[in-house]
């Protein structure tokens, strides 16, 4: 099935362990492109395991999960996106530098089924066109 990868560094005017807190927050997660609604959060011993959510791509609505793959606490957190359409990852890398911290943010999306194959390329493009501006929003999310 088609796929796709995006990426964008920015800078957040905040220390590592701020950053890092808001990270398990669930509604820091609305700040993603497309995420019109996040709820039934779960947490464990790491913090934010899981949350369901609502996205809205290319004029189409989607109901997802995200779940936690990998947390490297300060360092790195990674969350499985999964839809009934398409699934991928959301990679969120922390670099720390003085009083700021680099905040990359990687997402991969990938088709599921015939139809989602179909509509692939119009639903990358769409995030791919918004994707810059809304890792930027995400990391300025992180800063309050």
């Amino acid at each position: 099935m088609p796929s796709q990868a995006f990426s964008h560094t920015a800078v957040a005017s905040v220390g590592i362990d701020q950053v890092w807190s808001a990270l398990q927050d669930p509604e820091t997660w609305k700040e993603i492109g497309g995420v019109t609604e996040v709820s039934n959060p779960r947490f464990d011993e790491l913090g934010l395991l899981s949350y369901d959510f609502g996205l809205a791509i290319a004029g189409k609505n989607y109901r997802g999960q995200a779940r936690r793959v990998e947390a490297d606490e300060r360092r790195r957190m990674v969350m499985k996106i999964d839809t009934n359409q398409m699934d991928g990852r959301i990679e969120v890398d922390l670099d720390p530098v003085g009083e700021e911290t680099n905040v990359r943010v990687g997402m991969e999306i990938a088709s599921r089924g015939l139809m989602a194959g179909l509509m692939f390329p119009v639903i990358s493009s769409a995030v791919a066109n918004g994707f810059e501006a809304a890792a930027r929003q995400f990391v300025r999310s992180l800063e309050s």
